[in-house]
């Protein structure tokens, strides 16, 4: 798939596409029509840096361009196969896409019927998302292929739906009547392809070859003689994704090249969410929630995967557990495919804790090792419970060390000091970014993780967006430790047969295969993924088998471990710091222009909907947008559109999402020192809330740019006085979305002078900027 953006001077355009050759990206005319900086963001999600590219052929009419990637690097998309849209009059189908719609600038998967119009072209119909009953701007959508049973049936084009449900498409048939278009996609597939043609033409003689050309004259060349490859969908968690990309592009290469040219197979690695979230997910049959409209899903998620990769076979007994009526996919666990020990990881400067034994040796007591941590001065850390499953198994091994009784004050106690370093993250690895971003508390804090995490820590490796690799090992690094009554993640091969034909069941099986022989203890050919696992004889995976051998315990008992587990969950919900989150939307014009993540808009909605993410029943939320509805640049007030009320429900959030989505960057004015002054000023009896708060905290999300401001509005010294005034248990966050940085005089930089916490932009550690304040305000409230 393909993002396009395209710009001349001032003007900006933005679209969908997908490279349908190794140099050639199929999109909609009027994306790039009369603009000479082209840029092609490739893969989803965005893989690398963007690609230079320029048109080599376009239709008007029927709103569909080509365009050529610049340089020289070879890309490999798969054999192009297409559907001829025609058949649709008397054979209705069902579509799929990837598009980056303006109100989903991250990209959506997409789904519908595809049917004949008066005009001649092909229509499709999309569920709208969020906000059902209102028309969205789809405008980022232009250019976005469709593909049926994997073929490509259509692009969308700039022809307006008559409907809000229904954008509009030229059919890929009518492309390929056009013998330039087919030309260039010929003269564009792979050399190989191009060898064995001109073998054929020469050995076939005269009569064959006048034959060829002649058809050539009245029908475009046939552009593929692969059969489309089985399309495997593998869905894992967010620490094992790294590994299993690189590891499935190895198996898919090894595939291919056993068949020729023709791979035979595709595999799409996926991170739905949380393991939480994704045990939801597989327990109402991979459909969102609140789904009404029969034939039409809304793929935000994903699509249904085929194999799941969950970190434990924890995950199935929790999944067992929380799906009791219900008819999720028929699940096969086929057994663990590599092992990796839970740890304690704490500075080696730090020296030896004796408490603290080794992997290899005999494990150390919970109790007596974070102990013993403690008393050297360190904070801990751990990812969150919801999302991370290590981080449930650690949990759950603390309580019933350090709380066995169960009691709420106990438990408190424990769960304030196991997040005593006020970090948080969704797996290990992103925990271990924040750390090493950090590094000034990276010598006393130690880490509730995995090996393989400590691993690549140590390393220097990627950590994932915003901690790329540093080019060789850390000067600080960590010892990983042990603990007794803390289970080995085992991931388990799940298959989950969503009533599949028999090639995807082949093609399950021999990827289960392949994974089970390369991650057995003494092969040769490990994939470069699976570097820092561990065989499920506990022995180390890798041709430097630096680590002492581990005996693995006992696979989960699901009678078990379900119980313990969702106990424990329910315990950490129960007693972890109740919040007050106040979030404010800046809406001034200005948050038109270009952010990370589409517009400064856009941006701003897709940080808002990671925060609520992150918020549980316990906590409260509220939503403000600035400024108020009215004309000119005076406005100063703002509208509340989600008043602060105890328990933020499902349901509430759900309507936050709501009034998010619905914002537009309608207004000239921009009250934002106002907004900051009087959400801090929402928060002077914080304590004192009917909710009964530990914290409270304000978000703004904004561009900075505040200028002209209001004549009758507040100055950074309203703030200061205000924040003055408040104790350490209300916290003020200003987050940019757009260019302006928090230094200097700038309205931020005096908003920081003023005592509000600014965090500049920066897309590659937005997720985990959130994840920090959600993690400092609980850790204030506990």
């Amino acid at each position: 798939m393909a993002e396009i953006r395209a710009g001349e001077g001032d003007q900006e355009s933005a679209g969908s596409g997908y490279l349908v050759t190794p140099h050639l990206v199929l999109t909609a005319w009027h994306v790039v029509q009369g603009m000479t900086d082209i840029r092609v963001h490739l893969g989803v999600p965005a893989q690398g840096e963007a690609v230079d590219a320029h048109v080599v052929w376009h239709h008007q009419d029927l709103d569909v361009v080509l365009l050529r990637l610049d340089g020289g690097g070879r890309r490999n998309p798969p054999r192009l196969r297409w559907f001829r849209a025609h058949w649709v009059r008397w054979m209705p189908a069902s579509f799929v896409t990837y598009a980056f719609p303006r109100f989903a600038p991250a990209g959506k998967f997409l789904s519908g019927r595809l049917g004949s119009n008066a005009g001649g072209g092909v229509h499709f119909a999309v569920r709208l998302v969020y906000v059902p009953h209102e028309q969205r701007d789809w405008s980022g959508a232009s250019g976005a292929n469709l593909f049926v049973w994997g073929r490509l049936v259509g692009v969308v084009s700039n022809r307006k739906a008559r409907e809000p449900a229904f954008l509009y498409a030229a059919p890929f048939e009518s492309l390929m009547a056009h013998r330039d278009f087919a030309r260039l996609l010929h003269d564009d597939m792979p050399a190989a392809r191009l060898r064995r043609l001109w073998t054929w033409l020469i050995t076939g003689g005269v009569l064959v070859t006048a034959a060829v050309l002649l058809a050539a004259l009245i029908r475009p060349p046939l552009l593929s003689e692969c059969p489309p490859p089985v399309e495997l969908v593998v869905s894992t968690s967010a620490d094992q994704r790294p590994a299993l990309d690189t590891a499935m592009a190895e198996y898919v290469d090894e595939r291919a090249g056993e068949a020729g040219q023709c791979a035979p197979v595709r595999v799409s690695v996926g991170v739905a969410g949380g393991a939480q979230d994704v045990r939801a997910l597989l327990a109402r049959g991979w459909e969102g929630e609140g789904q009404e409209l029969e034939g039409y899903r809304d793929l935000t998620m994903g699509p249904r995967p085929h194999v799941w990769l969950p970190d434990s076979s924890a995950d199935l007994a929790l999944l067992e557990h929380e799906t009791e009526g219900s008819a999720p996919p028929e699940i096969v666990d086929h057994g663990s495919t590599r092992v990796t020990p839970l740890v304690v990881a704490y500075p080696r400067a730090v020296g030896g804790v004796d408490a603290c034994a080794p992997i290899g040796a005999d494990p150390a007591g919970v109790s007596d090792c974070l102990g013993a941590l403690g008393e050297e001065g360190l904070l801990l850390a751990r990812p969150s419970p919801r999302t991370s499953t290590s981080a449930l198994i650690h949990t759950q091994a603390a309580y019933t060390a350090l709380a066995p009784d169960g009691g709420e004050e106990e438990t408190r106690r424990v769960e304030a000091a196991v997040t005593s370093a006020g970090l948080d993250a969704e797996g290990g690895l992103a925990l271990l970014c924040a750390l090493r971003r950090d590094g000034s508390d990276a010598d006393r804090t130690a880490v509730l993780t995995t090996e393989q995490a400590v691993q690549t820590y140590n390393s220097g490796a990627a950590l994932g967006p915003g901690c790329p690799a540093i080019g060789g090992p850390v000067d600080a690094p960590l010892f990983a430790a042990g603990l007794e009554g803390v289970a080995d993640l085992d991931h388990p091969f799940v298959e989950l047969d969503w009533g599949r034909d028999d090639g995807v069941r082949r093609e399950v099986t021999e990827l289960r295969e392949w994974m089970f022989e390369r991650a057995r203890s003494g092969s040769e050919d490990v994939p470069d993924g699976f570097e820092g696992y561990r065989a499920t004889d506990g022995e180390h995976l890798g041709d430097e088998p630096l680590l002492p051998a581990h005996e693995p315990p006992d696979r989960f008992d699901p009678g078990v471990w379900a119980e313990r587990l969702q106990r424990a969950l329910l315990r950490q919900q129960d007693v972890r710091g109740r919040i007050d989150v106040l979030i404010a939307l800046d809406r001034s014009d200005s948050m038109r222009g270009p952010g990370s993540d589409g517009t400064r808009l856009e941006t701003a909605r897709a940080r808002a909907h990671g925060l609520l993410d992150l918020l549980g029943p316990q906590d409260s939320v509220g939503l403000w947008a600035f400024p108020e509805p009215g004309t000119g640049t005076d406005v100063t007030g703002q509208e509340h559109l989600l008043p602060l009320q105890p328990r933020a429900t499902a349901d509430r959030i759900d309507q936050a999402r709501s009034y998010v989505d619905g914002l537009t960057a309608d207004y000239e004015a921009t009250p934002l020192t106002d907004a900051v002054r009087d959400g801090a000023a929402e928060f002077e009896t914080c304590l004192d809330r009917p909710s009964g708060p530990g914290a409270c905290v304000v978000v703004v999300f904004t561009d900075g740019v505040a200028l002209p401001g209001p004549r009758e509005g507040a100055a950074p010294a309203d703030v200061a006085d205000v924040l003055d005034g408040l104790g350490e248990h209300v916290l003020v966050h200003v987050v940019s979305v757009g260019t302006e940085g928090c230094g200097g005089d700038g309205v931020l930089g005096r908003l920081a002078d003023a005592g509000a916490r600014c965090h500049p932009p920066s897309s590659a550690e937005s997720d985990q900027l959130l994840y920090t304040i959600v993690a400092e305000a609980r850790r204030v409230a506990e």
